[in-house]
């Protein structure tokens, strides 16, 4: 009698697509806690006590000891930055023949400065039979004392960094 309607179909039908689509999302579930558990088994791989908030309270605990570490590594490289700002950390080298009657240029201007350009520039005039070695000033990167061409561009050697620029 209801071979062919659409009521029978509805009647036996209905039910195994129910139950093709509820299997279907157990599968779907089933994946999910495998993934969960997956997650949770790195999550404890350490833990002394298996259950969760131990655990998350141990990775808190490591988290905190970080960013405290992360803060006294800030502390300290700011310390070593204000320490480094009197540090020479600017070089500049001359050499020269200031003689006609020597060979070689053994002469040197050198100016040594910090951050700010204070140091001291040494000359040292080498000749036949003495050397002698002068030492001037340099606050921020000018000398109270005349310079001779080589000592000025030792400064600005030192104070650029580069051989083009202090030409």
């Amino acid at each position: 009698m209801f071979e062919n309607s659409f009521f029978a179909w509805a009647l036996w039908g209905a039910p195994w697509v129910a139950i093709a689509s509820l299997l279907g999302l157990m599968i779907r579930q089933r994946r999910r806690i495998k993934r969960l558990e997956k997650r949770l088994d790195r999550l404890l791989v350490n833990a002394a006590d298996p259950s969760l908030s131990t655990a998350l309270e141990g990775h808190l605990h490591r988290l905190e000891e970080a960013a405290l570490g992360v803060e006294a590594l800030r502390a300290e490289t700011e310390a070593l930055r204000q320490g480094l700002t009197g540090a020479i950390q600017h070089v500049g080298m001359v050499r020269f023949n200031p003689f006609e009657d020597t060979g070689g240029d053994l002469s040197f201007a050198l100016a040594l400065a910090n951050a700010q350009g204070d140091g001291a520039i040494l000359c040292n005039l080498h000749g036949r039979r003495e050397s002698r070695l002068y030492a001037k000033p340099l606050k921020g990167w000018q000398s109270p004392y005349a310079l001779s061409e080589e000592e000025a561009r030792a400064v600005r050697l030192a104070q650029w960094g580069r051989k083009d620029e202090a030409n």
